[in-house]
């Protein structure tokens, strides 16, 4: 318990944000955890688009002409590419603002309901939230395949 304090005493954040990621984290790992491993006999969402994608592709082979099929591929892969791309310029905006983080603490600090935090904190709330959207990338572009 003792080398648990110490550690926690060396870290630069405060404690509520200490509090916030640790909550973050749990429920993401928590969602993640219930989206892939939960029993039930309702189907999820992704296995009926998954039965719904095969049972379109087994009849997409019979018909002669496939332009409406071309064109629904088409317009799924667009909305996937549009989000990672999307993704891409949030993480420009992160890593740029990683430069400004002096500046951008000032700004938010003379907020009335903002508390001031170091500015290692806010390297580390962006940091997290760099991770998060290089995470969101991958996902969106796995998808496209």
């Amino acid at each position: 318990m003792i080398a648990f304090n110490a550690f926690l005493g060396t870290l630069p954040l405060p404690w509520l944000d200490m509090v916030a990621l640790i909550w973050f984290a749990l429920w993401w790992w928590t969602y993640v955890w219930y989206t892939d491993r939960r029993l039930t006999d309702q189907p999820t969402l992704s296995r009926l688009t998954d039965r719904f994608m095969r049972e379109w592709m087994s009849r997409m082979v019979t018909r002669d002409n496939r332009m409406v099929d071309v064109n629904v591929m088409r317009n799924l892969t667009r909305s996937s590419q549009f989000f990672a791309s999307t993704t891409m310029l949030i993480l420009g905006a992160l890593v740029a603002l990683m430069g400004y983080v002096e500046k951008a603490a000032g700004v938010l600090a003379e907020l009335p309901f903002a508390q001031r935090v170091s500015e290692r904190v806010w390297e580390l709330k962006v940091l997290v939230l760099v991770l998060i959207f290089v995470y969101a990338f991958f996902k969106f572009s796995w998808s496209i395949r």
